[in-house]
């Protein structure tokens, strides 16, 4: 049996929401990318809009900002900040269980690398030295789309024991798309930190066989499973 990969969301999973990101793109869209600058300050804005899918093309379009933006010092990021603080303990436990981790991520990798660039204290790493592979939404599809679990089965060489993510319609996709290819993941990890969900929802998910949890705590009771 190969390595089995556990595979993690950035935003709301192992990182906090970042403030003002899609204010700093209806305020600078035109500045940074004036030939799509309309189309990406119509997305900011109906992002929260229930339903309502960002395309991958313009969330890349996007993070291009953000990136140049964080290096020009015009949108700083609190690295340290802006972490959870189970983040990295669940990452060395991981790598302690002889698993590989994933970043799966709608960002781009100059977006997400900045966010894993958190040096791991006691240790001379950072902890994208942690993370052995980026599924990006870029190159491997949007992961809010079942036919995406195609590819990452295929990248992992079935061997997934997690993927863990704050969205219900991204863990729906991967139930959906992984049983179409009869392939599975060992778990399905729903994060809901801050139990925003109502009670269908909550019901739903767990006639699906997808775990709710609040904190990357919760899971090593799974590990023996």
């Amino acid at each position: 049996m190969e390595t089995k990969w556990e595979l993690y969301d950035l935003g709301r999973t192992t990182h906090k929401p970042i403030k003002g990101l899609y204010e700093f793109i209806i305020n600078n869209a035109q500045r940074f990318d004036p030939e799509h600058a309309e189309k990406l300050v119509e997305h900011a804005v109906n992002r929260k809009t229930p339903g309502y899918s960002m395309p991958q093309e313009y969330f890349t379009r996007m993070c291009e900002i953000w990136v140049k933006a964080h290096y020009d010092g015009e949108f700083p990021i609190d690295i340290e900040e802006n972490i959870y603080p189970d983040t990295i303990p669940r990452f060395q436990q991981i790598k302690a269980a002889g698993r590989k981790i994933g970043i799966l991520t709608s960002g781009t990798r100059d977006f997400t690398e900045i966010f894993y660039s958190m040096p791991v204290p006691g240790t001379d790493q950072k902890l994208s030295d942690l993370v052995d592979d980026y599924f990006l939404g870029e190159e491997i599809g949007d992961k809010a789309e079942p036919e995406t679990y195609e590819r990452i089965w295929e990248k992992t060489q079935g061997g997934i024991w997690a993927i863990v993510d704050d969205k219900p319609k991204v863990c729906r996709a991967a139930l959906e798309g992984l049983d179409a290819i009869g392939g599975n993941a060992d778990h399905i990890f729903w994060m809901d930190r801050n139990n925003k969900y109502d009670e269908k929802t909550i019901q739903e998910m767990a006639s699906l066989g997808i775990i709710r949890i609040s904190s990357f705590d919760e899971i090593p009771k799974y590990e023996m499973d």
